[in-house]
C-alpha cells in the first residue's frame, strides 16, 4: 500500500496514535501500525536512523538496542501505557477475548514478529471490545498466552491445540520425544535404555 504521506509525518502519527492507545510505542508495534495503515517498509536500523531525523520524537534507549522505544518529547497531557494490570478486572471482557481466540480467523501478519499486534487489533473488532485501547489488547494477547489459549508455531502467535508447546505437551505425556519422525527409533524407557547399553557393551 503506496502512502503520499511523507515517512517522518507517518511515523510520527503511529508513534502519536499508539499514545493515545495507551500502547507503549515500541519499535516493533511502531514498524507494524507504519506499514498497516502508510505503507512504510522500514527495517529496525532505517526507523531508528528516520527517528534521528525528526524534530519531537526520540529513542529510548538512545544507544544502539533492538528493543527501543519510540517517544514524544512532549507526550499528551494525562497520557500512560497499559502494563496489563487492570485487564482482570474486566471479566466479560476475557471471556469475549477467550472465546474469539478458541474459534480463530485472524488474518496473518506479513511478519511473524507482528502476529500479536494483528490478533490485538481482530479483536478490538468485536463489539464488546471496541471500547478498549488498543494496549489492552495487547495485554489480552499476552494474558492469552499465559492462559494457554495462544502458543507459538513456527514463531508465529497460534491457537494453542496448533502450537509447538501443544504437541511437547502430548510428547511429554506418551513419553515421546519432540521431533522423532514418523518410524524413527528412540530410547522410550529405561528397560530399553538399558538394553541398548547391553548391547554397546
Amino acid at each position: 500500500m503506496a502512502s503520499c504521506v511523507p515517512p517522518e509525518a507517518a511515523l510520527t502519527s503511529a508513534v502519536v496514535w499508539l499514545y493515545s492507545e495507551a500502547a507503549e510505542p515500541k519499535v516493533k508495534l511502531v514498524q507494524w501500525l507504519g506499514h498497516r495503515r502508510f505503507g512504510l517498509n522500514l527495517n529496525v536500523s532505517d526507523l531508528r536512523n528516520l527517528v534521528e531525523t525528526i524534530p519531537g520524537v526520540y529513542l529510548e534507549p538512545s544507544t544502539p538496542n533492538r528493543q527501543f522505544l519510540i517517544l514524544l518529547e512532549d507526550p499528551p497531557p494525562n497520557s500512560h501505557f497499559s502494563d496489563g494490570s487492570g485487564i482482570c478486572m474486566l471479566p466479560k471482557a476475557m471471556d469475549e477475548v477467550s472465546r474469539l481466540l478458541g474459534e480463530g480467523g485472524w488474518p496473518l501478519s506479513t511478519r511473524a514478529e507482528h502476529q500479536a499486534f494483528e490478533i490485538a487489533s481482530w479483536l478490538r473488532s468485536s463489539p464488546q471490545l471496541c471500547d478498549l485501547s488498543f494496549g489492552q489488547m495487547l495485554d489480552f494477547v499476552q494474558n492469552a498466552r499465559q492462559r494457554n489459549l495462544l502458543g507459538t508455531s513456527r514463531d508465529r502467535l497460534v491457537q494453542y491445540q496448533h502450537s509447538d508447546e501443544m504437541r511437547r505437551m502430548c510428547n511429554i505425556k506418551e513419553l515421546r520425544p519432540t521431533g522423532v519422525r514418523p518410524g524413527e527409533f528412540y530410547v522410550s524407557s529405561w528397560p530399553v535404555l538399558r538394553g541398548c547399553l547391553t548391547y554397546l557393551l
